[in-house]
């Protein structure tokens, strides 16, 4: 999210461990549009999709869809 205070805004981070594994779960909690999601200088894998296990994607963009998980 984009977090604006004290009249400085920036967008929000989160400080990683390279030797962790991390899992997002995504909500698109959209009306009539979708989101696109990247980490910069970075890939991710799909392996779920909606509540069921996918075939592994391996990808730098993705998008989800209004009402999609």
């Amino acid at each position: 999210p984009y977090v604006c205070t004290n009249g400085s805004c920036s967008y929000s981070t989160i400080d990683i461990d390279p030797a962790k594994t991390y899992r997002f779960h995504v909500i698109g909690a959209t009306g009539l549009s979708f989101l696109s999601l990247s980490f910069e200088n970075h890939t991710v894998e799909i392996f779920e999709a909606d509540g069921f296990y996918v075939q592994p994607l391996v990808t730098d963009l993705v998008t989800v869809n209004s009402g999609q998980r």
